[in-house]
C-alpha cells in the first residue's frame, strides 16, 4: 500500500479442509503438455476426501470399542486449534490431542507447490498486526518474523517477510495502473468522494465508545458495546454508503470489493459495522514497516502454520474424522474415525476445545451442548486457482506485475504473484493465485450453483475473468489447478456481530468454542485470539 488509508486484506476462512470436503467438492487440475504448441487442456481430478466428510454429514452410528482417556481434546487443526495447542505447550501442558480431518494441519491456510515455487490455497498474508495482542506479537517474535524491538518497543520485522514493492495495481480503462485507487483513472467526483469516505473511516478508526473501548478493534470481542456503534450492524454496507451520499461508481465498486475481499459477500449482504471494520480496525505499528503494509510468503499463511506446528508438543493427528460429541455426567465422549488406519475410537475428557466452524459443530455435537443463538451463520463458497505461467508470454499494458493484481469491475478479486517475495527478479516462470468469491443469491444458493458447475465451465470462467486484462493468458499458462471451498468463510450479515458482542450466555462447563466464527470475521488474528482464549480458560481450571 502506498497510503495508510488503503487497507486491503484478502484473508478468508479458517474453515479448513473439512469445509471444502464437507461440500463434496474437490480439487481439479489441468495442464498443457506442450504449451508452446497447443491450447488443448486436459483436466484431471485430485481426491479431496469428500467421501470421508460425507460420512460425517450423513451420520455414523458405530460405537467405538477403543476408549482413550485424555485431559484435553482439541477438535480442528486450523489456526485456532493450533494456537490453542501452542499456548498449552508453552504453559508446560502437553497432555492433549489435536485432531484434524485433513491430511495436513492448517485449515484454509494450506498450500501447494511445484518446481517453480510454493503457492497458497487460501489465506495468503497477514496485515501488520495491531499491538493489543501480546501473544500474537510474542509468537511472531519467537518465530523470527519479528527480530526485535526498537527504543519505543515497536516491533522490527525481518524484511524478507514484508511485501516487496510494487504491492498492488488495478486494471481499469484498458490499462494497468499503480495502486488500487489510481487517480489518473478517476473523475474529480470519484476522488472527492474517496477522500470523504476515507476521512470518515479515519474518524471511526479513532473513535472510542462510552465504555472506553475502541469502536472497531481486532479482535472483534474487544470492540466497544456502545449502541451508537452497534446500531451500524442493523443496516448493510451498501445502505450505509447510500445514506451518506456516496454514489461514485468507483467508490461503490471499491467498497463492494472490500466486502468480497474479507467476507466473501457483497456490500448488500455485509453489515455496515463489518464493512467499516475492514477500514477502521487496522492500527498496527512497527519500527520498519509502513502502516497498511502486510506480511506475505510464497506459500501464504502456511508459513505461519509451520511456525505454529513447531511449538506444538502434544499429540497432533491427521486423518481424524470426528463424527459425534456427547456428554455423560461430567465427561465428554468424542467418537472419531481414523480413515487412514480404518479404526474407530472414543476419547473421554473433561476439557474440549471445539476449533471448528459452527455448521460442523451443529452436525456432530449433541444439540444440548451448543448454546441457543438467534444469529444466522452464512457461508459463501470460493474458487482458488493456481496457474504456472510463462510470464514472457503474458503481456501487460501499463505498470509492471505487482504482488496483488486486481481487475476493475469483475467478479473475481484478481490474482496474487506467489513468486513476488523471491529474490530472483528475472524469473520467467511464475505461479499466480486467482481468487473468486462466489455470490449467486443467498449462501445456500451460491453453494448449489457452485456445485453444479463442471470442470470445463470453471476453466472458461477463469479465462474470461483474466482475458479482460491479459488477452494472451491462454498462451502463457503452462498448467493450472483449482480448488473450490464449499463453505469458505463466515459472512457477517446484518445483526450477527452485534448479537455476538451483546452475548452473555456461556456454553457447557469444560467446552470452549474457539473458531473465527465466534467473531463473524474470518481472519488469522481472530482465530488466533479465540484459540489462545480457550487455552487460557483450560489452564485456569487445570
Amino acid at each position: 500500500m502506498s497510503d495508510s488509508r488503503k487497507i486491503s486484506r484478502k484473508t478468508f476462512v479458517k474453515l479448513g479442509l473439512l469445509a471444502s470436503a464437507g461440500a463434496g467438492i474437490g480439487i481439479w487440475s489441468w495442464s498443457k503438455s506442450q504449451p508452446e504448441k497447443s491450447n488443448q487442456w486436459s483436466l484431471n481430478s485430485v481426491n479431496n476426501n469428500a467421501d470421508i466428510a460425507h460420512m460425517m454429514r450423513d451420520g455414523i452410528h458405530i460405537v467405538p470399542n477403543q476408549i482413550i482417556e485424555m485431559p484435553v481434546v482439541i477438535l480442528g487443526a486450523g489456526v485456532a486449534g493450533m494456537s490453542a495447542a501452542m499456548h498449552l505447550s508453552q504453559a508446560g501442558m502437553n497432555e492433549y490431542v489435536l485432531l484434524e480431518m485433513g491430511e495436513q494441519n492448517g485449515g484454509n491456510s494450506v498450500s501447494g507447490s511445484n518446481d517453480t515455487s510454493a503457492f497458497p490455497w487460501g489465506a495468503h498474508y497477514l496485515p501488520l498486526p495491531n499491538l493489543n495482542q501480546p501473544e500474537l506479537i510474542d509468537f511472531l517474535h519467537r518465530s523470527g518474523i519479528i527480530t526485535g524491538f526498537d527504543a519505543n518497543q515497536l516491533p522490527v520485522y525481518d524484511e524478507i517477510n514484508i511485501c516487496f514493492d510494487p504491492e498492488e495495481r488495478l486494471f481499469i480503462d484498458g490499462k494497468w495502473r499503480d495502486g488500487i485507487e489510481p487517480e489518473s483513472a478517476l473523475s474529480s467526483k470519484d476522488i472527492e468522494q474517496l477522500e470523504s469516505f476515507h476521512s470518515m473511516m479515519k474518524d471511526y478508526q479513532n473513535s472510542i465508545g462510552s465504555d472506553g473501548k475502541e469502536a472497531f478493534c481486532i479482535p472483534v470481542h474487544l470492540s466497544s458495546r456502545d449502541e451508537a456503534f452497534l446500531k451500524l450492524d442493523e443496516l448493510s454496507m451498501a445502505d450505509f454508503c447510500k445514506n451518506n451520499g456516496f454514489d461514485s461508481e468507483f467508490l461503490k465498486w471499491y467498497v463492494n470489493y472490500a466486502c468480497l475481499d474479507d467476507y466473501g459477500a457483497d456490500a448488500d449482504t455485509v453489515s455496515a459495522w463489518a464493512g467499516i471494520h475492514y477500514f477502521a480496525s487496522r492500527k498496527g505499528k512497527a519500527a520498519n514497516v509502513k502502516t497498511g503494509q502486510c506480511l506475505t510468503w510464497p506459500e501464504g499463511n502456511y508459513r505461519l502454520i509451520q511456525k505454529l506446528q513447531n511449538n506444538i508438543k502434544g499429540q497432533s493427528l491427521s486423518h481424524q474424522l470426528v463424527y459425534k460429541v456427547d456428554k455423560v455426567n461430567e465427561v465428554y465422549q468424542i467418537d472419531v474415525y481414523d480413515y487412514k488406519l480404518k479404526t474407530y475410537k472414543r476419547y473421554q475428557t473433561k476439557q474440549v476445545i471445539a476449533a471448528l466452524p459452527n455448521f460442523v459443530c451443529k452436525r456432530i455435537f449433541n444439540s444440548a451442548l451448543i448454546p441457543v443463538e438467534s444469529v444466522s451463520y452464512q457461508y459463501y463458497p470460493w474458487l482458488v486457482a493456481n496457474m504456472k505461467v510463462d510470464y514472457r508470454k503474458l503481456k501487460s499494458n501499463g505498470v509492471r506485475l505487482s504482488w496483488d493484481n486486481v481487475v476493475y469491475g469483475r467478479s473475481s478479486l484478481g490474482y496474487v504473484n506467489a513468486c513476488h517475495q523471491h529474490l530472483n527478479y528475472s524469473e520467467s516462470l511464475l505461479n499466480l493465485t486467482f481468487y473468486l468469491p462466489i455470490k449467486k443469491g443467498e449462501a445456500s444458493e451460491s453453494r448449489q450453483w457452485a456445485g453444479s458447475q463442471t470442470k470445463e465451465s470453471w476453466k472458461q470462467l477463469i479465462l474470461n475473468e483474466l482475458e479482460v486484462a491479459h488477452p494472451d493468458v491462454n498462451e502463457a499458462i503452462i498448467d493450472m489447478q483449482y480448488k473450490l471451498w464449499g463453505h469458505a468463510m463466515i459472512a457477517p450479515v446484518k445483526g450477527f456481530i452485534s448479537a455476538k458482542l451483546r452475548k452473555t450466555k456461556t456454553p457447557s462447563q469444560g467446552l470452549y468454542f474457539a473458531h473465527s466464527d465466534q467473531s463473524g470475521i474470518s481472519i488469522f488474528e481472530e482465530a488466533f485470539y479465540h484459540g489462545i482464549k480457550a487455552a487460557k480458560s483450560i489452564l485456569s481450571h487445570v
